[in-house]
């Protein structure tokens, strides 16, 4: 082969190894040049093409047919409610006269709502009638300081109940001492009380006698009128009254059943400790300790706290003296015998 015809050949063969080459890489920058073209119309021509959002609102508003019938009801009612029109005052000022008439004259007498047999009644009394009084004075009682006979206490709500039966005034006598002594003690006791505290008095025999319904306030009408009671109702001849309080079975028990309905603090007693009592099937027998015992524990369970019970006796057997100083004791009370 000659040396032309041999460039040539090789002039071919390098021609289509070029071609080969370059064909690839222009697609590819045209593609890359398409793809830029694209994105920049995308993202910076068509944007500037689309006109600005305008908020258009139509010039007929259709309400709901609820408001269209309010605002007929509105409409119809103040076309019916209309201001009345003025009328003229009256004037009367010509039909009365030109002054008051005169009073009567009334004639004078004087009066009173209390009985001349009846002393004036405390506030505190008709409160206590009421039932009210006690719930009111738990709330501000003070404390007060008794001694009766050598027993000394401290108390907000006291009860003294006194046994004037014939046995005590005859063992009152034999120990040297009067049945008017329990009287005496008794008016230092209620007069030794301050006026926020509450106290109750209590004379007995198979019968009982109570100052007051009530706890009475330790005022000065109250105190006055509970010594006036200790000098006009104090027995001192062993026998009851007639009007006095007589349960069944009576005695002991019956009054200690009305000294718990005071919910006292302090119960101070004075006996000699001999109690009988009277029974609708047995005329006539002696309490048992047991059954006093167990009666004070109940009258005891129905108070907000238990009471404190003291004794004072006169001329006590030795065995109703051991009985009444065990429940004493019980009671955080003491015990004293002349």
């Amino acid at each position: 082969m000659s040396d032309v015809s041999l460039g040539k050949t090789l002039r071919l063969k390098v021609g289509k190894a070029w071609e080969l080459k370059t064909g690839p890489l222009f697609l590819a920058i045209l593609l890359q040049v398409l793809i830029l073209a694209g994105t920049g119309f995308v993202v910076v021509l068509a944007p500037r093409l689309r006109s600005e959002p305008e908020f258009v609102a139509k010039k007929t508003i259709y309400l709901p047919q609820r408001e269209l019938e309010h605002r007929a009801a509105i409409a119809e009612l103040r076309q019916f409610s209309t201001p009345p029109a003025m009328l003229s005052r009256l004037r009367t000022s010509a039909l009365l006269p030109d002054g008051l008439p005169q009073i009567p004259e009334l004639p004078v007498s004087e009066a009173s709502v209390w009985g001349s047999e009846m002393s004036p009644i405390l506030g505190e009394s008709l409160l206590g009638q009421s039932g009210l009084l006690n719930g009111l004075t738990n709330i501000n009682l003070e404390v007060s300081r008794f001694s009766i006979l050598g027993i000394s206490d401290e108390t907000k709500r006291l009860v003294i109940a006194f046994d004037i039966s014939r046995s005590v005034v005859d063992n009152m006598a034999k120990s040297g001492m009067d049945i008017l002594r329990v009287r005496d003690e008794t008016v230092k006791a209620v007069e030794s009380l301050s006026a926020n505290s509450l106290f109750g008095l209590i004379q007995f025999s198979r019968k009982y006698d109570l100052f007051s319904e009530y706890l009475a306030p330790a005022t000065k009408g109250n105190k006055e009128a509970a010594l006036e009671w200790l000098r006009t109702e104090f027995k001192t001849t062993g026998n009851s009254g007639r009007n006095w309080v007589q349960k069944n079975p009576n005695g002991i028990q019956s009054v200690l059943e009305a000294a718990f309905a005071f919910n006292p603090d302090v119960l101070l007693l004075i006996s000699d400790g001999s109690f009988q009592r009277n029974h609708a099937e047995k005329s006539y027998q002696n309490v048992p300790w047991d059954e006093l015992a167990k009666d004070l524990e109940n009258f005891q369970e129905n108070l907000p706290e238990k009471a404190r019970i003291h004794f004072i006796g006169f001329g006590m057997k030795e065995d109703n003296a051991r009985a009444m100083r065990e429940l004493v004791h019980r009671y955080k009370g003491r015990f004293k015998s002349f």
